[in-house]
C-alpha cells in the first residue's frame, strides 16, 4: 500500500486530461508534472481487464513494487492496464515498466 503522500488523486487527474506520455499494448501512462519534489502514483486496473478483484490488486502492487525504485522526476503517473497485462508473468512487467521508464526518463531529468 503506498502512503497518502505518493498517491496521486487519480479521480482528479484523469478529468484533466493529462498527457500520454508512454502507451503500449500493455499499459498507458499518463502524467503530468507535480511541483513537488518526489513522484505520486496511481493504478488503474477495469473490471474489463480482469474480473477477479484479487488479481486486479496484485497487478498494482506488482507495478506499485516496480515504480517505487524509480528516481524523482517530479511526476505525478498513472498506469492504466490493458487486458494483455495480466497475461504477463512478474519478470515480464518488470521488463515493461522499465522500458517505461527509459522513454520518460529521456524527456525529463530527475529532480535532485
Amino acid at each position: 500500500m503506498l502512503s497518502k503522500r505518493v498517491r496521486a488523486p487519480v479521480g482528479e487527474f484523469l478529468r484533466s486530461c493529462p498527457r500520454v506520455l508512454y502507451s503500449s499494448p500493455v499499459l498507458t501512462l499518463k502524467g503530468r508534472e507535480s511541483g513537488k519534489r518526489y513522484n505520486r502514483y496511481g493504478v488503474v486496473v477495469g473490471v474489463a481487464v480482469e474480473p477477479k478483484s484479487t488479481r486486479r490488486h496484485r497487478l498494482k502492487r506488482r507495478i506499485l513494487g516496480v515504480v517505487r525504485a524509480w528516481p524523482s522526476l517530479s511526476l505525478d503517473c498513472i498506469f492504466i492496464l490493458n487486458r494483455p497485462a495480466c497475461r504477463l508473468s512478474s519478470s515480464e512487467l518488470r521488463a515493461e515498466l522499465q522500458r517505461v521508464l527509459a522513454v520518460v526518463s529521456s524527456h525529463l531529468k530527475p529532480v535532485t
